[in-house]
């Protein structure tokens, strides 16, 4: 108890309902999936592999939380997020409470040994989120002339981001699961990790620009109004820097710093991307990672169940 007689549960109750909130909403347990997927080739138990989708599952919706501050987000899921129902304070509060509670239960689960390993990809995580906000705050600072195309990553740069960002997690993923297998096995995952991480950013930036499903979820091309640096904007520019149509690159990068939620200025944006080949070019990049992922998969012996997954399939 307290010490003014309230209990500690209860406090705790109001501290959780940002993440609670976020955490009622309706997925599509793609995690469990890969999990399960991926548990194939170490047969890990069932009380250890839900012990290991609740941890994952847990820090993945507190992330969420954040994400959607930083990224200026109002929907989630359809759904107004976190920040929005209950404060940004608050939402801030309660995903910092998750991510020190997952260690937590690593710890009382007596499994030592993946602590370095989750700090480590915990700690890469943020460095990759960090340099997404860092771009896109350089271009929100940045003037209207051509030294604006400075700041834009190279395509090798964003990837090696994105591997610390996204693919973190699901490299924790398969170390848990090594760590809890009941299987002898000497499949070494973190190659098709990162893989699975780049395919499942970059699909995210794509689907972002070209999918009903995303647009009714998040909005019209919501990447345009957080003003988000993404892989096709990247390509465009390239692009248009390539063809002498810098004055096309400044253009939409000026229309990112707007961080706008007029359809028609963002449909002016989504033209210049598509316009220039970056939206080819992007979906020919997932099918290449989608190549590259099979082989892995085929490396070790073939994973039916992980093969199948709509992660590894553009069209929704």
């Amino acid at each position: 108890m307290g010490s003014l007689g309230v209990s500690e549960d209860a406090y705790l109750s109001t501290v959780l309902k940002p993440f609670r909130y976020v955490s009622g909403m309706k997925g599509k347990g793609l995690r469990r999936k890969i999990a399960n997927a991926f548990n194939h080739w170490f047969d890990v138990s069932e009380d250890d592999l839900e012990i290991i989708h609740q941890l994952f599952q847990d820090l993945h919706n507190a992330s969420l939380l954040i994400d959607d501050i930083e990224d200026g987000s109002d929907l989630r899921r359809s759904l107004p997020a976190g920040h929005i129902v209950y404060g940004i304070a608050q939402a801030i509060n309660s995903a910092n409470y998750i991510y020190f509670d997952v260690l937590r239960r690593v710890v009382d689960a007596g499994w030592n040994d993946l602590i370095p390993p989750f700090l480590h990809e915990v700690l890469e995580m943020h460095v990759g989120q960090g340099m997404e906000i860092y771009w896109r705050e350089e271009n929100m600072k940045s003037s209207a002339d051509h030294e604006c195309l400075k700041n834009i990553p190279s395509e090798k740069e964003y990837e090696d981001v994105i591997v610390r960002k996204t693919s973190g997690q699901f490299n924790l993923l398969c170390t848990a699961l090594k760590f809890r297998a009941r299987k002898i096995s000497s499949v070494n995952l973190s190659r098709l990790g990162q893989l699975v991480g780049l395919h499942f950013q970059v699909r995210d930036d794509y689907l972002n620009l070209v999918s009903a499903k995303y647009e009714a979820g998040k909005g019209f091309c919501e990447d345009f109004t957080e003003g988000k640096i993404s892989y096709p904007i990247i390509i465009a520019i390239q692009k248009l820097k390539q063809s002498d149509q810098e004055d096309v690159a400044v253009r939409l990068l000026q229309i990112l710093k707007m961080q706008t939620t007029d359809r028609d200025i963002k449909q002016e944006a989504l033209d210049i991307v598509r316009n220039c080949g970056a939206l080819d070019y992007t979906k020919a990049r997932l099918e290449s990672l989608q190549m590259q992922m099979s082989k892995e998969i085929l490396r070790f012996g073939g994973n039916p169940a992980l093969a199948q997954m709509e992660v590894f399939n553009i069209e929704l």
